[in-house]
């Protein structure tokens, strides 16, 4: 009998692109409702990195259009950190930080599972199925890490994750010919 093992692709990854190629996703929504959207990179985040990238920008594509989507008016902001390395790894601190309609510590509880929304009037309000958030907290816990959340009722929200990734060694362009 075979055993079923769960895995998620490793692959490189543009750590500095993949925010940036949400964010040209996004951007058109959040200028339909009149917000700003920022994108905040670290400096010193790696150009490439060994993860899921795919599963990387579903995460981030999936927390900053709930941003966007529940944000009537002022800001969304994506911000990427590196946050500290061990040898040819480092980790990767993601926040997305909304002005939007904020989520009660009752309604927290239930908002990473399956087809529940925060608030029953959400879905006629904003629409969604509320499986958005449990896939992400699903595919950030494959890759070992976990989303949290901080957020008051009419104060906006922040989620927030951070994950392990391995470094590639990239070519410098001064040793091209």
């Amino acid at each position: 009998r075979r055993r079923h093992t769960r895995y998620i692709s490793v692959t490189g990854v543009q750590t500095c692109a993949l925010p940036i190629s949400m964010g040209d996703i996004l951007r058109a929504r959040a200028d339909e409702k009149g917000l700003v959207f920022l994108l905040d990179l670290d400096p010193t985040l790696p150009l490439c990195a060994m993860g899921d990238g795919t599963r990387l920008q579903q995460i981030l594509i999936n927390l900053a259009g709930n941003a966007v989507k529940f944000t009537e008016a002022g800001s969304v902001i994506v911000r990427a950190r590196r946050i500290g390395s061990a040898g040819d790894t480092f980790t990767l601190a993601v926040e997305v930080i909304d002005t939007g309609v904020g989520i009660s510590p009752e309604q927290q509880s239930r908002l990473f599972t399956p087809f529940v929304q925060a608030d029953s009037g959400v879905a006629r309000t904003y629409g969604g199925a509320g499986l958005g958030l449990a896939i992400s907290q699903r595919l950030c816990n494959l890759m070992g890490g976990l989303i949290e959340i901080e957020s008051r009722p009419s104060a906006g929200s922040c989620f927030h994750f951070e994950i392990v990734l391995e470094q590639i060694e990239t070519p410098d362009r001064s040793e091209e010919h």
